[in-house]
């Protein structure tokens, strides 16, 4: 994947990251926030992406994908998973992860080693078309 060959259009937040909304408004064309308590005890029930968010986002941005994202298939454009903790074992070892095709043309990235709000910023200032 080279970043001068994709044209990402759709951007997903799922988490509480309103600081980071206006960048990513002013790169994307469309931007999905969701602002859930990301480890909160009642997940299940906060808010979820419908299948049409799903299946047009380009960027997903948040602690870990929603519950009921369970396929690759669900997410059918995704090119970048930006985690925002510096551990992420709960998004690899979950069923969707693990579901993702070996040649699958999707980077996932955690925070760690720097604080997640600059996680955030470094993926959002960078354009990719």
């Amino acid at each position: 994947m080279t970043a001068d060959k994709l044209h990402l259009t759709t951007a997903l937040v799922y988490g509480h990251l309103p600081e980071v909304i206006d960048s990513l408004e002013s790169i994307f064309d469309e931007v999905i926030f969701y602002d859930i308590q990301q480890f909160a005890s009642d997940i299940e029930d906060q808010p979820q992406p419908t299948d049409e968010e799903l299946a047009r986002t380009d960027v997903f941005l948040g602690f870990h994908m929603p519950p009921r994202v369970k396929d690759w298939k669900q997410t059918p454009r995704l090119k970048l998973f930006q985690g925002c903790s510096a551990g992420y074992t709960h998004v690899t070892d979950s069923d969707y992860y693990k579901s993702i095709p070996k040649d699958a043309d999707v980077i996932f990235a955690s925070a760690s080693g720097i604080h997640v709000l600059v996680a955030a910023l470094l993926v959002v200032c960078r354009k990719f078309d």
